[in-house]
């Protein structure tokens, strides 16, 4: 999984946005296939996942200091101008295509996706997640629906299929759930234990026994 680096979270920051920057940051990222490709039930046809980036793009637009940033799969061959005609204007969505994924976590407060293994790396870096699915379709972690501003609760994992409510429920989201802010027993529902990634080095180990010799053996 990728690690949140301040480092290069703050230089990224200050390419995409200037030097005294202080807003918000929602990172869209989904994993994706081409239309030639197999395409299993929990992915997004590209038609869809450009539905899903308008809504986005249209809630953001509704929220103060808040930007979008669009990590496109490399499946997406679009440039960004071409991208840009398909998406509503606006002066507050970026576009990170190139470099590792660590450096574009480094910089969210919030990350949006459908079904994607980074969802799993936002939440080991303690980065709320929302699973937007406008299609009612897929549940990452089977939680309960958001179906109204009254059910809104502190959480590191959200889910909600209802376009109407997304500008409120991600402006809940960056206001009551700051980096760091979550409890260990708030995040254990969510994270991988460390012992797990112990038990998949011995996976691999019994599958792939070191063997003496040469190294050209």
């Amino acid at each position: 999984f990728s690690k949140i680096n301040e480092a290069l979270g703050y230089k990224l920051k200050k390419d995409l946005f200037g030097e005294n920057f202080s807003g918000k940051i929602i990172l869209h990222a989904a994993t994706q296939k081409d239309r030639s490709s197999l395409r299993f039930h929990i992915m997004e046809t590209l038609d869809e996942y450009m539905a899903t980036l308008r809504d986005l793009v249209e809630s953001v637009i509704k929220l103060e200091n808040v930007y979008l940033v669009i990590r496109p799969h490399p499946v997406f061959r679009l440039d960004e101008q071409q991208f840009r005609s398909f998406l509503p204007s606006s002066d507050r969505i970026r576009f990170v295509s190139r470099g590792s994924f660590e450096k574009v976590l480094s910089i969210c407060d919030l990350l949006v996706s459908f079904s994607s293994t980074c969802i799993e790396e936002a939440l080991q870096n303690d980065i709320p997640v929302l699973l937007y699915d406008r299609w009612n379709r897929y549940n990452h972690f089977k939680i309960e629906e958001i179906t109204s501003v009254a059910s809104f609760t502190k959480k590191p994992a959200w889910y909600l299929s209802d376009s109407a409510l997304l500008t409120q429920t991600m402006e809940y989201i960056l206001k009551a759930a700051e980096k760091g802010s979550f409890s260990k027993e708030e995040m254990a529902s969510y994270k991988y234990p460390a012992e797990y990634c112990q038990n998949f080095y011995k996976y691999v180990e019994a599958c792939f026994p070191a063997r003496g010799g040469s190294a050209s053996g």
